[in-house]
């Protein structure tokens, strides 16, 4: 009897391991520990740091690492996602952009990024000749053909980041003029939905407007995040559901990074943090030494030069030392002025080869008779009387109370929100009122 109940008992307990083993064989494997977070960011437009013109501005290659970094040093794995849209300048000075950009992202770990518009415009040669464009994790679900050959990347990626699989695909819903139309981006989807497996998530990566995210979602229930390079200033509307699917907004020029707390079920926007990338947020060292190359490569590459000159309209420039004999006092002020420092600004930071720098800190840099380069026109250093008042030949040759009325208008192009945080046009006169 003793024998039996043993034999009993030994068979329970191996019909239990059993019962045990063939579980876990079915159960989905769940990582232990905190859940995986995917980062996400995009509409970077070329944009490698602030200006620095003014406080406050948002941005820059070099505090998204440090934030990166920050952010993997918590606990969970983390997957980096780009929307799309990196890339905006074509020429030499964009190619230079390019393969900086580029070389941030790959120190970035960004696992993928979607082939938006901007890059669509500049083609496929110009992402295949640079090689650490080339190498960049592109998807690209629905481009359309190019006239070049393919384009780089793939259609979708497959990733794995804290136990949880994942299917990445990147979709535009915006045509360039020599497209005509972009294919079907909902028919993209559904077929790439069609053959996830059961235990995959899928991340869609759109370039598009917010509304041309949710219409996606409300046609593909089956995806369960978007992420969209919407473009707006901030990162767009709160992140929100339509339906089962998750909704969430870059904003543009890369000022904003997002998470996302991936955990099981169903994503709500609870598990969105958006941060902010301000000056409280300091400069990974190695990235920034990478943008201070990057300065370094347009300056030793002349592009400043590269682009032939427009004509000018109503005579051309005299510079302020010709209207110094008839406005004396005026030319006194604006020499203690920050607009007369203004080359002098940027070549101490080393940005004077840097076509977006230039443009506002020198007398008609792209017209015929401005601003070359620091080397070939000193002389047109400078915010100077034309910059505001218009060229000034004409007005010496026939002097003219019409000539030259300024306003707001005139700051404007260059005390941009985006580059004069600040900017009051009342306080701003006063600084420099002649």
């Amino acid at each position: 009897m003793a024998s039996l109940k043993r034999s009993i008992r030994i068979a329970v307990a191996v019909l239990t391991v059993a019962v045990v083993v063939a579980c876990a064989a079915v159960r989905p494997h769940v990582a232990a520990g905190p859940p995986p977070r995917l980062l996400f960011t995009g509409h970077i437009e070329g944009y490698l740091e602030p200006c620095g013109c003014s406080e406050g501005q948002l941005g820059g290659v070099a505090r998204r690492a440090e934030l990166l970094r920050r952010l993997r040093a918590e606990p969970g794995e983390t997957l980096l996602v780009d929307a799309g849209n990196r890339f905006i300048a074509g020429g030499d000075s964009g190619a230079i952009q390019a393969a900086y950009l580029a070389k941030a992202a790959a120190r970035a770990a960004v696992a993928a990024i979607n082939l938006g518009v901007d890059e669509r415009i500049l083609g496929a040669d110009f992402l295949y000749d640079i090689e650490a464009v080339r190498r960049l994790p592109w998807v690209r679900s629905n481009a359309p053909p190019s006239r070049e050959g393919a384009w780089p990347g793939e259609p979708l990626r497959r990733l794995v980041v804290g136990g949880q699989r994942i299917v990445i695909a990147g979709v535009s819903t915006v045509a360039t003029r020599n497209e005509g139309a972009v294919p079907d981006p909902v028919a993209a989807l559904r077929s790439v939905a069609a053959e996830r497996a059961p235990e995959e998530r899928l991340v869609v990566l759109v370039q598009g407007s917010v509304a041309d995210a949710d219409a996606i979602a409300r046609a593909v229930p089956a995806i369960d995040v978007i992420v969209t390079a919407d473009g707006g200033h901030a990162p767009g509307p709160e992140a929100h559901t339509v339906g089962p699917v998750l909704v969430v907004a870059t904003g543009t020029d890369g000022k904003w990074l997002g998470a996302i707390t991936l955990t099981p079920g169903p994503l709500v926007p609870a598990a969105v943090t958006t941060y902010a990338l301000g000056e409280e947020i300091p400069d990974d060292p190695a990235t920034a030494a990478l943008v201070a190359d990057y300065y370094g490569a347009l300056k030793e590459a002349r592009v400043l030069a590269e682009e032939p000159p427009q004509p000018t309209v109503g005579g051309s420039f005299t510079g302020a030392t010709a209207c110094q004999s008839c406005h004396p006092d005026a030319y006194q002020i604006w020499q203690t002025t920050g607009h007369a420092r203004a080359l002098t600004t940027l070549v101490e930071r080393g940005k004077d080869g840097a076509p977006e720098c230039v443009a506002c800190h020198t007398l008609g840099h792209g017209f015929t008779g401005g601003f070359v380069d620091a080397q070939t026109t000193p002389e047109r250093g400078g915010v100077q009387c034309e910059s505001c008042h218009g060229v000034g030949s004409n007005h010496i040759a026939n002097p003219s109370p019409d000539y030259g009325h300024t306003g707001e208008h005139t700051c404007r192009p260059c005390h941009t929100p985006e580059q004069s945080t600040h900017f009051d046009f009342e306080t701003y006169w006063g600084r420099i009122f002649h």
